[in-house]
């Protein structure tokens, strides 16, 4: 099966009592269903995706090369990549690495209670910079939202906003441009016409020619 974006990855871990594992159920329904192997990208959390439905051949394609494939040929030198949150580091290093531009994550709590997000001020120099936010995952854009006020207070040059997994309603994009945001794009695992996208249909069928063919 090919589910480029795997429907409750996030709910992934039991944060308070009574809360359902939601991931951990549809690994196993799809197990039972008689999936052999299954194909995803990004996966929210992908030691969890692994080592659950161990009977399941499973695959996480990381979309992270086209992105960088996409900016590559934009930047300047006075860019800065930003991830959301500690889960980004990994992707925003190497995003940085590629295209040889500085890069920090925001430190960031979520109350396990009514699930608000609230940041740590950050010490890094955005003054005139143009920045990048990488996110893997936007719902109901409450934490995207706070993260690019926050940054809009370094006083950066622009911001643009990239997503692989871009599940919210068309108002929060439009906050998102009246706050001065400058471009958003997504990853069409979940296809829209409201915002810019890079497609994934070339990773997929690769991905399927070389394993499956």
């Amino acid at each position: 099966a090919i589910i480029p974006y795997l429907c409750y990855a996030r709910a992934d871990r039991k944060r308070v009592d009574g809360e359902v594992v939601s991931h951990s159920i549809t690994m196993d329904l799809l197990s039972t269903a008689g999936i052999d192997s299954l194909v995803t990208v990004n996966v929210h959390n992908s030691e969890v995706f692994h080592n659950t439905a161990k009977d399941l051949e499973k695959y996480n394609l990381s979309i992270l090369p086209a992105i960088i494939d996409y900016f590559k040929d934009k930047i300047t030198e006075d860019w800065v990549i930003v991830g959301p949150d500690k889960g980004s580091k990994e992707d925003i290093a190497l995003f940085a690495k590629e295209l040889s531009l500085p890069s920090f994550v925001l430190e960031k709590y979520r109350d396990p209670i009514d699930h608000d997000v609230r940041f740590k001020d950050t010490e890094y120099e955005c003054q005139s910079k143009s920045i990048i936010l990488l996110d893997d995952v936007i719902t109901s854009g409450g934490t995207a939202l706070k993260a690019i006020k926050l940054l809009l207070e370094k006083n950066p040059s622009n911001i643009q906003f990239v997503v692989v997994h871009a599940l919210a309603e068309n108002k929060v994009f439009n906050e998102m441009r009246e706050m001065g945001v400058k471009d958003i794009v997504s990853v069409n695992t979940i296809p829209r016409d409201d915002i810019e996208q890079i497609d994934i249909s070339l990773l997929i069928s690769k991905f399927i020619e070389e394993k499956f063919l």
